[in-house]
């Protein structure tokens, strides 16, 4: 009997997925169901498919409990839930057929115990980059399109408050050092504003401002006036060396 782990993967939280995990993992439980197989092992992730083990959790684990000799299949719905990366893709199918673990896609029917079933998994991770290729050059041409038409595409920059650089340049002034300075901020309520992560749902609460983000802000406001800008490259540098000064200056 095969000892099966369920892998199921969803990128983002969007309302446009097309399948849960949760809904991946029903039909990867009844099928295992059909099979006869004893299922050790299940998980779930929100990760890119272009990303590798080191980067995605669940993968890691099946493949760990594969390695481990626990584990003789490893289940996914569609080819692109186990990744988009054609290396990766390869490289996955390379070590589970050295240690006698095979992978079961349900949607294309594939089985890679057999040379067959190899082959058109090598093809079919040519075809899946290539897909995601695609998604890239179509969401740049859209985006293009939308600027080109006066719209914001991208997340507002977050944006230090006008009243905080006046008061860092005071406490600058006044010798004190940039590492106590985003704690006397959040104590006045001057703090980076919370947000909900769309890739994760994860909800940011507020928090005190990066040192590197306050230094950013009052450089530019020093060369330029204007805070939360970009000053010239010369003029910013000099007042980046001035913010950092000295080994007792420290974060």
């Amino acid at each position: 009997m095969k000892r099966a782990f369920l892998l199921a993967r969803v990128s983002t939280l969007k309302k446009t997925q097309d399948e849960s995990p949760e809904r991946q993992l029903e039909t990867l439980r009844e099928y295992a169901g059909r099979q006869k197989w004893e299922i050790v092992g299940e998980a779930t992730e929100r990760a890119s498919g272009a990303k590798g083990e080191t980067q995605r959790p669940a993968l890691a684990q099946a493949l760990s409990l594969a390695r481990a000799g626990s584990v003789t299949a490893i289940c996914v719905t569609r080819l692109d839930r186990l990744g988009r990366s054609l290396r990766n893709l390869l490289d996955t199918s390379e070590e589970l057929r050295r240690l006698g673990c095979d992978l079961a896609i349900l949607d294309l029917g594939l089985d890679t115990s057999t040379p067959s079933g190899r082959f058109m998994f090598s093809m079919l991770g040519a075809v899946a980059e290539f897909q995601r290729d695609l998604y890239g050059e179509a969401a740049a041409q859209g985006k293009a399109r939308a600027e080109a038409a006066g719209k914001t595409c991208a997340r507002p920059r977050e944006t230090v408050q006008p009243e905080a650089i006046l008061e860092i340049d005071r406490l600058r002034c006044a010798g004190i050092r940039w590492r106590r300075i985003p704690a006397m901020l959040a104590s006045k309520g001057w703090k980076r504003w919370g947000r909900v992560i769309k890739s994760t749902g994860q909800n940011r609460p507020d928090a005190p401002w990066p040192v590197s983000s306050l230094q950013r802000a009052w450089t530019a406001w020093k060369a330029t006036g204007e805070p939360n800008q970009k000053p010239p490259r010369q003029i910013g540098q000099a007042y980046r060396e001035e913010s950092q000064a000295g080994p007792e200056d420290g974060r």
